[in-house]
Formats: structure tokens, C-alpha cells, sequence
């Protein structure tokens, strides 16, 4: 192991290389950056996996009592916004969740009396309007009030201004995400 003072001899005898002290220099503002943005990354990130996971503990804490997971929750609140119906592709869609994951949770909907499809509709099952039962639509209603009381408590802290513009912000990041 060299001593501090070795270290410093070592260095006095190497021929002194001006273009590549001067490429060194320019280099640390990009390392630092790049480390900058690295850090930034890390903390965006482990901050909206912080959140997600936050926001599935809740669904499946609050929603139990109804017997019901965080996509049969989703499904409910779509539902609720179409009730005319709408296919379970689109409700994937509209939920941004896997088309299967859908379709499970419409069959536990389906099995418990809270959702039905036209059968009659001559379109594939992806493709056929699912619309809330009577049963569904209480349901429904009640789960809106819970997620409502628990928005209000989560923003009762935060100015409209600032909700708004996270907002516009988180959609500006998955809008360029998308792009990449």
C-alpha cells in the first residue's frame, strides 16, 4: 500500500499531460450532472413506487369489508362513470391494467351480482359492454364515497394550484416516457 506521500512523489515524476487535465476537468460537470440526474431518477422513482404501493395498501385495507381487490375496485369507479356499458378492452384501457387482468375481475364482478353484459350483443366477450347490476351500482356509490373521503385526506394539505400542477407535470412525464 503507498503512503500519501508516495502517492504524491508517483505523481511528481509522470510526465504532465495539459489536454488530458483539461478533458478531466470538462468531464467532472457531465459526472456530476449525470450523478445529479441519477439521483433524481432514483428518487422519482422510488418515490411513485412508494405511492403505488400506498395506494394498493388502502384499496385492499378499505375495500375488504366489500370483499374486493384493487382491479375489481377500478372496474367499479370505470363502470360507474358508463353506465350505458362499456367493453372490458376499454375498461382495460381506461384503467391501464392487462386485458386478462379485466377480464378476472369482471367474472368475480359478474359471480357476485354486481356487473352483467348483453349477452345478446353478437361481438366477442372484449368487445361486449359490461354495465353495473342494481346491486353494482350501490356498491359503486359506496366505494365512490370511501376513495372521496380518502382524496380529500390526502390533499387537504396541498394548495388546488399545486394538485393542478402535478397534474399537468405527471402527465407531461408518462407523455414523454411514452415517446422514448
Amino acid at each position: 500500500m503507498f503512503s500519501v506521500e508516495k502517492t504524491e512523489e508517483v505523481k511528481a515524476t509522470m510526465p504532465h499531460n495539459k489536454d488530458a487535465t483539461s478533458h478531466n476537468e470538462a468531464a467532472a460537470p457531465r459526472d456530476q450532472r449525470a450523478l445529479q440526474q441519477s439521483g433524481r431518477f432514483e428518487r422519482f422513482v422510488g418515490l411513485i413506487a412508494q405511492i403505488n404501493k400506498e395506494i394498493q395498501r388502502l384499496k385492499a385495507q378499505h375495500m375488504a369489508q366489500f370483499d374486493l381487490r384493487g382491479t375489481d375496485v377500478m372496474c367499479l369507479v370505470c363502470l360507474r362513470k358508463h353506465p350505458e356499458g362499456i367493453p372490458a378492452a376499454d375498461i382495460a384501457r381506461s384503467i391501464s391494467v392487462d386485458r386478462a387482468l379485466v377480464s378476472r375481475s369482471i367474472h368475480s364482478l359478474r359471480t357476485s351480482g354486481l356487473v352483467a353484459s348483453d349477452e345478446r350483443e353478437d361481438t366477442g366477450t372484449y368487445r361486449r359492454p359490461v354495465f353495473l347490476t342494481e346491486k353494482g351500482k350501490a356498491l359503486a356509490t359506496q366505494v365512490n364515497g370511501i376513495i372521496a373521503k380518502m382524496v380529500n385526506k390526502v390533499d387537504r394539505d396541498l394548495a388546488q394550484d399545486d394538485v393542478a400542477v402535478m397534474y399537468r407535470v405527471l402527465t407531461q412525464i408518462l407523455e414523454n416516457l411514452t415517446a422514448l
